[in-house]
């Protein structure tokens, strides 16, 4: 007998080795298999692929731009925003600090005193141009006294800009 617009099964009537296709399922209870598949979800036994996740009921997209790994550490493409980000930020590229505090604790008075490099040397083979815009005023400058240039190096200021050393003032 086929099973058509079944509403309720009760009995030995499903063996293990039954196949039953049909839409619209509403189990109770614990239902076991190798693997459940709708859209793009697959849940299986190593885990769950799913694409757009809401975890929990929170606003917590992961689409392709971000994989969270099970170690805890995470990469993600594009921009990253946080209400506050921790560490020492060694590692960080494309930020250049003015000068280092003497201390990371942010209630220590040593976390107010700073210092900073007195030189620095532009390695031979190794050319460097100063420019700057008329945002800025024309303007360049540093915090070094000195900057050495190895033989072989050049620094060339552009036409139109101003550069000026030892702006804290700081070196004598």
């Amino acid at each position: 007998m086929p099973l058509t617009e079944l509403t309720k099964i009760t009995g030995p009537g499903i063996k293990t080795d039954t196949n039953w296709v049909g839409n619209n399922a509403s189990f109770t209870g614990i239902s076991t298999a190798t693997n459940f598949k709708t859209g793009s979800t697959n849940v299986h036994n190593v885990g769950i692929e799913a694409a757009g996740i809401n975890v929990l009921g929170a606003d917590t997209p992961i689409g392709t731009g971000a994989t969270i790994y099970n170690s805890g550490a995470a990469v993600f493409t594009g921009v990253v925003t946080a209400s506050q980000f921790k560490g020492d930020g060694s590692e960080l590229t494309g930020v250049s600090g003015f000068s280092t505090a003497l201390s990371n604790d942010t209630t220590s008075l040593l976390n107010q005193i700073f210092k900073t490099n007195n030189t620095h040397t532009v390695a031979a083979g190794t050319s460097v141009t100063i420019q700057s815009d008329a945002g800025s005023g024309n303007i360049a400058f540093t915090r070094l006294h000195h900057i050495n240039v190895a033989t072989g190096a050049t620094i060339h200021v552009s036409a139109g800009t101003t550069f000026l050393m030892n702006v804290l003032n700081v070196f004598t």
